[in-house]
């Protein structure tokens, strides 16, 4: 692999759904401003992620919380992760605390080119442009009660 360039895109944390606190009075005109916030955000991400033609994107989870989710946050990453595939930019995802792998809807079929980490061990997976890899990729999702160090890693 070495000499072999590749751009990818590293984003996490969208709290889709969560609205945003911390402000004790919000004007009337930034009401929907705010509702829509998170949204908006991640939407700048995914699409960043089309217009600089990235090899994949790494995501670091807690994007929804899967105890509880919206039809609207559900729909909204299905619909990104479709448009990423369609352009052959892979998605892997480190899921965080709020949506475990195993949570995810059956019904909401995630696309072949979306990959969650087991939340059991590290996994190591190769990235392939064509038939070159390109880059090592290692993750895990969160898991409350399991914790690994680096030194682990090969």
């Amino acid at each position: 692999m070495a000499g072999h360039h590749f751009r990818f895109l590293h984003a996490g944390g969208f709290l889709l759904d969560q609205p945003l606190c911390g402000l004790t009075e919000i004007p009337d005109a930034l009401t929907d401003l705010l509702i829509d916030a998170p949204f908006t955000a991640a939407q700048k991400v995914f699409d960043a992620a089309l217009e600089e033609r990235v090899d994949f994107v790494a995501l670091n989870g807690d994007l929804l919380d899967l105890s509880r989710p919206s039809a609207r946050a559900l729909a909204f990453l299905l619909d990104n992760f479709d448009r990423l595939s369609a352009q052959g930019i892979y998605v892997y995802w480190a899921c965080g605390k709020l949506e475990q792998p195993h949570d995810w809807p059956t019904a909401a079929k995630l696309p072949d080119r979306v990959h969650p980490f087991s939340v059991t061990e590290p996994e190591e997976l190769s990235h392939f442009r064509g038939e070159r890899p390109v880059a090592n990729i290692v993750g895990r999702s969160w898991h409350g009660t399991s914790s690994f160090q680096v030194g682990e890693f090969r």
